[in-house]
């Protein structure tokens, strides 16, 4: 079963011509499902009161996210360009192998190594780096598509990735063709605008109901989507997940709002853990 979502990627790269018009008919423009924002003066911050919600959605929770460990277990970062992130060990199951999907592995594979060092079965997704779909190890795959909100093609908007197309799939889509009723960890890189819809997504279908804990390589960098993360991040605490790790990206801005000893920057680690 888990081979389809492999010969499924690969069909959708020898169809492209017309999977982007189904694709692209999908999303109807592909704005559909994210807020209306109003475009700023280049430099001018859209919702400065928003800036500070976020700050505030950003803290770690001491008593919530990770049972018994505020902070979870570090993994040490091989990138000196990136700060450790973490994960709640007391969250995943005791009584089968969790599962792990990573998408946007983003130059690092630390995450997903330590998932498959806890047991976890773990598959790697990004159609942007590291070649075709391989076996990595015993328990872990890398499969070369990205996480969307339709099945079909779609066009980069990283800047590192100028007029590129690639298959994606929806989340649902993936734990059907591998048959994972739940997945335990669910890994994200979101910093496009493109990849902040794929979270608001996630967040307005439910699709994180059967999800347990979310790291996050989070970047907040366009200054007319501030209403936007707000609105993001307030669904994915409404959703039941609470920030028990929450650290600044190396390299990140300081962005001139700060709350008692609480400052905003522009990028972060997050790890959030629902134990509801």
């Amino acid at each position: 079963m888990a081979a389809r979502i492999i010969v499924f990627a690969l069909v959708l790269l020898s169809t492209t011509d017309a999977l982007r018009g189904k694709g692209r008919g999908k999303s109807k423009g592909r704005g559909s499902g994210a807020s209306t924002v109003a475009v700023s003066p280049p430099g001018e911050v859209e919702c400065t009161k928003c800036m500070s919600a976020v700050m505030r959605l950003l803290i770690p929770h001491e008593s919530r996210g990770c049972p018994g460990m505020p902070n979870g277990t570090v993994i040490t970062s091989t990138d000196l360009r990136r700060v450790p992130t973490a994960y709640c060990p007391t969250l995943l199951p005791k009584k089968r192998a969790c599962i792990a999907y990573s998408f946007g592995a983003d130059g690092s594979s630390d995450f997903d190594n330590q998932m498959v060092a806890a047991t976890c079965r773990v598959l790697s997704f990004d159609p942007l780096c590291c070649g075709a779909a391989h076996r990595v190890g015993p328990s872990h795959d890398f499969i070369p598509i990205g996480l969307h909100w339709f099945d079909g093609l779609t066009d980069s908007d990283d800047p590192a990735h100028p007029n590129t197309t690639f298959p994606v799939l929806t989340l649902n889509t993936i734990k059907t063709s591998y048959e994972h009723p739940k997945v335990d960890v669910l890994r994200l890189k979101v910093a496009t605008k493109h990849e902040w819809k794929v979270l608001k997504n996630l967040v307005n279908t439910g699709a994180l109901t059967d999800i347990f804990q979310v790291s996050l390589n989070l970047r907040m960098e366009d200054h007319d989507m501030w209403e936007e993360y707000r609105t993001v991040l307030n669904g994915v605490r409404a959703a039941g997940f609470f920030p028990f790790y929450v650290k600044p990206q190396a390299g990140s801005t300081y962005l001139k709002v700060q709350e008692g000893k609480h400052m905003l920057y522009s990028a972060y680690e997050v790890a959030y853990g629902n134990d509801s």
